[in-house]
């Protein structure tokens, strides 16, 4: 049996775990999404469950270790997994009068496509000191983290059903 851990895919939890659905959609109103057959093909897997976690806005642990009883498998001790922070305090450089580049991607992902090249231009595109504001339904994980593999500062809060995240070019 493979052990449901944070690093595990959604897609591969979901393919060898079907009866874990309901219980994954039980845990957020995020993951209702997970209905949908192209969007559980494309972003179900690229996001790991610690990044689920983070759209759902919940503890990876408690994500994880619900998961992971109802499929019979103990408990883990994850002290020390990091949750991916979405409600950090707002941080310096968004309180100067910088450029903000705008980019909204809620129509992408409800359409089933992954805004991730588009996303990744857009940044890039940016000069010293600017940031790009994405909106998105779902907290992006995946794209949060590589901008910050590639030395962007990034914060993001939570607006109703949608995400702002802000990536600065320092």
């Amino acid at each position: 049996m493979t052990p449901i851990i944070p690093s595990m895919k959604v897609g591969r939890l979901l393919e060898e775990f079907p009866e874990l659905e309901e219980t994954l959609i039980g845990l957020s109103p995020q993951f209702k999404k997970l209905k949908n057959p192209v969007l559980r093909r494309t972003v179900a897997n690229i996001v790991t469950l610690q990044q689920a976690a983070a759209t759902g806005g919940i503890p990876v642990d408690q994500l994880v270790n619900t998961l992971r009883k109802d499929a019979g498998q103990p408990e883990l001790n994850l002290e020390g997994a990091s949750d991916v922070a979405t409600d950090q305090p707002r941080p310096d450089w968004m309180d100067q009068n910088r450029e903000i580049t705008q980019l909204d991607v809620t129509e992408t992902i409800q359409s089933c496509g992954v805004p991730l090249d588009e996303v990744l231009a857009a940044a890039r595109a940016l000069n010293l000191g600017q940031i790009l504001e994405l909106i998105a339904p779902l907290y992006p994980a995946p794209i949060v983290e590589k901008l910050t593999d590639e030395a962007f500062k990034s914060w993001s809060r939570p607006d109703g059903d949608q995400f702002h995240i802000y990536f600065f070019k320092g």
